[in-house]
């Protein structure tokens, strides 16, 4: 047993606060055309520092909050095609990897009445769903009427939530960009065979 103390960890975890770690969902890609993706996108206001990782994991360090915040809040993002899984580092992130499925994911809810676009309601629908983390500021001052967007921390091993209800009227849930849902269970990645 080798020791390491709190202090020590926390200390070593230091240079990684603005860091996310990503990895392409169901497609492994190569270095330079994730870097390239990533350089061109997400750097707005600063630089990322692009480490490869083992299966199939990258190390995205930010050195500038805003553009940390927009890559982790603004998705969903495509590589080559499929979803870039995008979520925070942690210390040990690799360790835990295989059952750690959370990302940051846009939900849209259409049909709300216009008189419920507003921060206290929209508060109230993002803390009912778990992992609430922001709401669209254009859906919150009623720019866009059509629907509501919520972002959420989502464990995609768990089971999604397809609806809410409002005062009696049940309004659908819909992911952006999760392509592979299973409607029957309602798990990303799992296929219901016919």
């Amino acid at each position: 047993m080798i020791p390491l103390f709190d202090i020590e960890l926390l200390r070593w975890a230091s240079p990684w606060p603005n860091t996310l770690v990503v990895n392409v969902m169901n497609k492994g890609v190569n270095f330079r055309t994730l870097e390239t993706k990533l350089q061109r996108t997400w750097t707005k206001s600063g630089t990322i520092q692009i480490i490869d990782l083992h299966e199939g994991f990258y190390q995205v360090a930010f050195s500038n909050k805003k553009d940390y915040n927009f890559a982790l809040f603004e998705g969903p993002w495509m590589v080559a095609d499929h979803y870039l899984i995008v979520q925070r580092w942690r210390p040990f992130f690799l360790m835990n990897a295989k059952i750690t499925n959370k990302v940051a994911m846009w939900i849209k809810i259409q049909h709300l009445p216009i008189e419920l676009y507003n921060n206290i309601f929209l508060d109230r629908i993002g803390m009912s769903l778990k992992k609430f983390l922001k709401v669209n500021r254009l859906t919150s001052i009623h720019s866009r009427g059509k629907f509501v967007r919520i972002c959420m921390e989502q464990d995609l091993k768990k089971p999604l939530e397809t609806h809410i209800y409002v005062c009696g009227f049940k309004l659908n849930l819909e992911y952006e960009g999760l392509h592979s849902i299973c409607f029957c269970w309602g798990i990303v990645g799992h296929k219901r065979e016919y």
